[in-house]
C-alpha cells in the first residue's frame, strides 16, 4: 500500500483504489475505490459497515493492507493539514479541558478566536479546569469536536461527532462546526447515523455496506435517485416504488425509484381506491397503512401528516415532487 501526495490544483482530497483492510472474521474494507472531494462529505452505513476504518486510514492512524491511498495536496496553507476526532473522543486524560485546546491551537491562529471563546461556544467554559474522566459523554463529545476546530486544520475527520449532545443544542453545535468549515477549511468528512444531519449539512455522501462502497454521489442523488432501497433508507424513510406497489402512486414518473415522505400526501377522497387501516406519527414521516378497496393488498406509506385523514376513511395518494428532485432529474 502506497500513500503519496499529488500537486494537482483543485484536485479531490483523497483517491482510494482497491483499498483493503483485514478484520478478524471479515474485511473491514473490501476493495474500496472512491474519490473523496473537498467540501462537506458524510459517511453513511450501518454499524460495522467500515466508516471508522475508512476515517482511520484517511487520518493515517491505520495503514491499509493493500491498495493505494493518494492524499492530494491541499490548496489552503495550514500548519496542520488534517485533524481527526475519533469515535471514542481520543481525549488526553492528564490534560484539562482548557489545556486540550491550548495544546492544539496554532501559535498564530487564523481564526482569531481565543481558547475561552471556543469553550463558550460549546458550553464548556465552566469545565475549563476539569479533566476528561470527570466529564459526561456529551461534554467529552463537545470537547473532542471543539479541539478539532481549535486546531485550525485544513481538513477535519469527525467520527460520529456530537452523537451524545442533547437535541436542544445539537443543531446549533453542528452549525458552528459547518460555519467554521466554510470559512477556514477545505473540507470535513464525518460519519453519522442521523439522516437529518446529512440532509442538512452534507453536500456529498459515501455509503458503505460490509466494507464496500454502496454509493458515492451528491446528497440529492441519494435522496431522490438511490441505487437500491437499502441505500435509500440511510437518509430516512422512503416509499420504494417496486413494480408491486408502483400503481398506488399514479403521479410518480416511471424513472423515480422512490418518493420521500415530504413529497407524498394521503388525502381524503370518498371515491378513493384506498382505505386507511392505521396512522402512526405526525409531521413529514407519518406512517399510513392502507388497504386497496378493489385489490386484496395493503401497503405502508410514509407521507406528510394530514389531520383530516382518519382511520377507516377512503383516501387517495398525491405526489408533489421536491424541487431538488427536479434538479436531479435534469442532471440525469
Amino acid at each position: 500500500m502506497s500513500q503519496q501526495t499529488s500537486s494537482t490544483q483543485n484536485s479531490p482530497l483523497w483517491t482510494l483504489r482497491d483499498v483493503c483492510s483485514c478484520g478478524q472474521n471479515a474485511p473491514r474494507l473490501d476493495r474500496v475505490s472512491v474519490t473523496i472531494p473537498a467540501g462537506r462529505v458524510a459517511l453513511l452505513g450501518v454499524s460495522g459497515a467500515g466508516k471508522s476504518s475508512l476515517l482511520r486510514i484517511l487520518a493515517g492512524f491505520e495503514t491499509a493492507d493493500s491498495g493505494d491511498v493518494t492524499q492530494h495536496e491541499l490548496s489552503l496553507p495550514s500548519p496542520l493539514p488534517v485533524f481527526w476526532s475519533p469515535q471514542d473522543y481520543g481525549l488526553w486524560p492528564h490534560l484539562t479541558v482548557q489545556e486540550h485546546l491550548e495544546h492544539v491551537r496554532p501559535a498564530e491562529p487564523r481564526t482569531g478566536i481565543l481558547v475561552e471563546q471556543w469553550l463558550q461556544q460549546f458550553r464548556l467554559e465552566a469545565l475549563a479546569d476539569s479533566q476528561p474522566g470527570t466529564l459526561s459523554e456529551g461534554e467529552q463529545s463537545r470537547l473532542s469536536v471543539v479541539r478539532a476546530l481549535a486546531s485550525e486544520a485544513d481538513v477535519l475527520l469527525l467520527d460520529e461527532p456530537l452523537a451524545h449532545v442533547d437535541p436542544v443544542h445539537r443543531e446549533d453545535d453542528w452549525r458552528t462546526v459547518m460555519n467554521h468549515v466554510a470559512r477556514f477549511c477545505q473540507g470535513v468528512i464525518f460519519s453519522t447515523h442521523e439522516p437529518a444531519i446529512v440532509r442538512r449539512f452534507a453536500d456529498y455522501v459515501v455509503c458503505l455496506d460490509r466494507g464496500r462502497i454502496q454509493f458515492a454521489g451528491s446528497t440529492s442523488q441519494l435522496l431522490f435517485s438511490p441505487p437500491d432501497e437499502t441505500a435509500a433508507w440511510l437518509l430516512g424513510p422512503c416509499n420504494w416504488l417496486s413494480e408491486k406497489i408502483r400503481h398506488w402512486f399514479s403521479d410518480a414518473k416511471p424513472s423515480w425509484p422512490c418518493l420521500r415522505p415530504e413529497e407524498t400526501f394521503v388525502t381524503p377522497d370518498s371515491a378513493g381506491k384506498s382505505r386507511v387501516i392505521s396512522i402512526d406519527g405526525q409531521g413529514t414521516q407519518t406512517r399510513f397503512e392502507l388497504r386497496h378497496c378493489e385489490l386484496d393488498s395493503t401497503i405502508v406509506v410514509f407521507a406528510t401528516h394530514n389531520p383530516e385523514v382518519r382511520v377507516d376513511s377512503r383516501v387517495r395518494i398525491n405526489v408533489i415532487p421536491s424541487p431538488d428532485r427536479e434538479q436531479v432529474d435534469r442532471s440525469s
